[in-house]
């Protein structure tokens, strides 16, 4: 069903052993705080801290689609002093733009949910310009709409 991390088989892993939870959309995750080397497709990102979840307490959890949850946040919104993920890639990939983008699938039935680009975005899944807007502050990911 999922393949799990496991610490003991990673010769990079730094325990931390800082308690987590927190309640997500409709679950709440428990676990404890960990740094390794991790690797999102063919990105290796040196000293990410991350959480080690060991229970998730949601009923309908088995039926969920996902096996883990990346967060996106900003350096400034991090409540734990850690380096989120995506900064914590543009610090190892400094020639990297500084861009995600998020394509979510709206076909019924199928696998395919969408993908993640860090970077750039796939123009497979866009026609014409793409328009880029600045953050409303330097701590969330928002943008002023005026509709």
């Amino acid at each position: 069903m999922f393949s799990f991390y496991d610490s003991s088989k990673s010769s990079t892993y730094r325990p931390n052993g800082s308690i987590y939870n927190v309640h997500y959309l409709d679950s709440v995750y428990s676990g404890f705080w960990s740094m390794d080397t991790i690797r999102i497709n063919s990105l290796e990102i040196q000293n990410q801290a991350f959480v080690e979840v060991r229970s998730i307490f949601n009923l309908d959890y088995l039926s969920d689609k996902y096996d883990g949850i990346i967060g996106m946040s900003t350096r400034r919104m991090s409540k734990y002093g850690n380096i989120p993920v995506f900064p914590n890639i543009l610090q190892n990939f400094p020639n990297m733009d500084p861009i995600f983008s998020f394509y979510l699938s709206q076909e019924n039935g199928t696998s395919f949910g969408g993908e993640m680009v860090l970077g750039g975005v796939n123009p497979e899944y866009f026609e014409g310009d793409l328009e880029y807007m600045p953050t409303v502050n330097n701590n969330i990911w928002a943008v002023r709409m005026s509709r």
